[in-house]
């Protein structure tokens, strides 16, 4: 695949400015907790199992969302980890994620935010059902992965994403589009 296809059809633009929620994590509490060198894993296990929950509703209204989930360490020397979500998301979808996460020992709380001041990057996108990863590496476009690893069996794809304000244009999610 030529790098200017890349660019032009599987590229997602995503703005450096979001209203997100965030769940907060004590990253030592977990590490702590769960005895693992990398403390995104219990989180991640977590989220994935929420995600699943959304995709297999009933609820056509919770099944159908789109939203982009966002990672990154903050707090004053960096001691909490936190996952955001798009801002617009419904209260459905908060409380399947949200009571995913009480569960885990370093969970703090849920607050609403605003990226940039809290320095997180896009890492996942939710879109109807299906799990968006993104990647810098352009051999992985559009390849597929089954979520194992967290064993909650979503259907993974690879894309990449670049900062809308970087290039100057609106957000942009080709996904649909493709």
């Amino acid at each position: 695949m030529r790098q200017s296809e890349v660019f032009d059809k599987y590229k997602d633009f995503i703005s450096d400015y979001q209203d997100v929620l965030i769940w907060e994590f004590d990253s030592q509490a977990i590490q702590k907790g769960y005895d693992v060198s990398t403390y995104t894993l219990p989180v991640e296990i977590q989220l994935f199992r929420a995600l699943k929950k959304i995709a297999d509703s009933k609820n056509k209204s919770v099944r159908e969302k789109n939203f982009t989930i966002f990672y990154g360490d903050f707090g004053s020397a960096f001691e909490l980890f936190g996952v955001g979500i798009t801002g617009r998301t419904t209260a459905k979808v908060t409380e399947i994620i949200t009571s995913n996460f009480e569960e885990l020992k370093g969970y703090q709380t849920m607050e609403c935010g605003k990226i940039p001041y809290v320095p997180f990057i896009p890492w996942y996108r939710y879109e109807n059902g299906l799990v968006i990863e993104y990647t810098s590496d352009s051999r992985l476009m559009e390849k597929y992965r089954t979520d194992d690893a967290t064993i909650a069996g979503l259907k993974i794809i690879y894309r990449m994403w670049e900062s809308a304000e970087g290039f100057d244009v609106k957000e942009k999610y080709s996904f649909n589009e493709v």
